[in-house]
């Protein structure tokens, strides 16, 4: 899965159809996005430990990696402003966003009484897509740095 590829449907969902669309579309494509920006961190722990080349790796173990990571652990980690800070900005603006974007997501599937505006949706949909593409034009040392940071449970020495 490429997390790019949820941009299209998030997007897909926010916008389909004529007319206003069903509060159930938009809270859909909060999910979605939200997800997203999940699979990208999920992706980079993977690719970091496992490696990237396809025809190379064991993907058992890829698998394991990638299932091995938490919404609840990247979240912990990106709030430790302390530690975040010495990130780049574009790895900052990730970890942000992973916090508010699962708040968000939240909200949109747990608060029945919740409204969403597709204005805001699509406005959330191109941060996370420009977040994204920021990070992955990182150097590999500094996403291999971050995937490391948030894969585990950070202890104190």
């Amino acid at each position: 899965m490429k997390p790019l590829d949820l941009t299209l449907s998030a997007k897909k969902q926010a916008t389909g159809g004529r007319g206003r669309p069903r509060q159930s579309d938009l809270r859909r494509s909060v999910s979605t996005v939200c997800y997203e920006l999940f699979h990208c961190v999920a992706i980079t722990v993977a690719d970091s430990m496992i490696g990237t080349n396809k025809n190379d790796r064991n993907n058992l173990a890829y698998r394991q990696i990638y299932r091995g990571v938490t919404h609840t652990q990247i979240r912990q980690n990106c709030n430790r402003q302390h530690v975040m800070k010495d990130f780049p900005p574009e790895i900052q603006l990730l970890g942000n966003l992973i916090t508010e974007m699962h708040d968000k997501r939240n909200e949109a599937d747990y608060d029945p009484f919740g409204i969403l505006y597709r204005s805001e949706v699509l406005r959330d949909i191109r941060k996370v897509e420009g977040a994204i593409n920021s990070f992955y034009k990182l150097k590999s040392s500094e996403r291999r740095a971050f995937a490391a940071y948030v894969a585990f449970k950070t202890r104190n020495i």
